[in-house]
């Protein structure tokens, strides 16, 4: 498959917390040119309900963030609605506070994520870690994110952020070339410089400092399949921050 680009919808959660907002927002993404989007943040909505939306406007399903909760407790029921989505990517969005404090919270969760991975990949899907800024914390010579990599199964995918990689002080593109050949879904978000308030915030790609022509240079040589656009928070409609960001990158010939 060729790498291909998806909006990610937690970027638009307030537009998708009904039935009816759910599929006015796809719509609404498939008219700017987006052709698949992961799942995140929307309203509970039955698979087939979510499928059907997505094919009427010739959205692919990429990926989904679910709870830790489900995909421990529920995994078989995550594999099924996933099945319906003709969804390959289980991804989570973050690993429980429990876990983040210390090098032996990191290795508890590192078996357990690989345990759930196994799970899924004998059903036919792959797990996904979606990092944030706290697993480059350091724990004496290494950081959560060696942990991480080091400790957990092959089955265990990275789906990197590039913001929050750079917000935890990582080299963007030296932490991709580590993931390679485990980082088919990357996260894509840009980082811009707000003087008030004295600290990198979130932008649309190609209006920050990241240097997106090497970082996908990094993200080709490791594999990347998927570059998925988030903007957490957006000054204005989060519609009109994703359209920048796909501009942008059809800019660079990205599809």
């Amino acid at each position: 498959m060729a790498t291909k680009l998806a909006a990610q919808c937690y970027t638009i959660r307030d537009h998708m917390q009904t039935q009816q907002d759910i599929a006015a927002s796809l719509a609404r993404l498939a008219g700017q040119g987006w052709r698949a989007v992961q799942l995140s943040g929307q309203a509970p909505t039955d698979p087939g309900i979510l499928r059907e939306l997505a094919d009427q406007n010739g959205l692919r399903v990429a990926a989904t963030h679910n709870s830790w909760q489900d995909l421990t407790e529920k995994t078989q029921q995550i594999l099924s609605a996933h099945h319906v989505l003709g969804c390959k990517y289980v991804g989570v969005g973050s690993m429980p506070e429990e876990y983040r404090g210390s090098a032996e919270g990191f290795e508890t969760f590192a078996k357990k994520a690989s345990d759930v991975a196994k799970q899924l990949s004998d059903g036919g899907c792959t797990f996904i870690y979606h990092n944030h800024d706290f697993e480059f914390t350091r724990f004496g010579g290494r950081t959560g994110m060696d942990i991480l990599l080091e400790q957990t199964a092959p089955d265990v995918q990275f789906e990197l952020d590039t913001f929050w990689a750079q917000a935890g002080g990582a080299d963007v593109r030296a932490t991709i070339k580590r993931c390679a050949g485990r980082i088919d879904v990357i996260h894509f978000k840009d980082m811009a410089y707000d003087p008030q308030q004295k600290k990198g915030v979130f932008a649309e790609i190609g209006q920050g400092n990241m240097d997106w022509p090497r970082i996908l240079k990094a993200c080709k040589k490791a594999g990347v399949r998927w570059y998925i656009v988030e903007q957490d928070t957006c000054p204005g409609d989060p519609f009109d921050s994703l359209k920048i960001s796909l501009d942008y990158l059809h800019g660079l010939d990205l599809e």
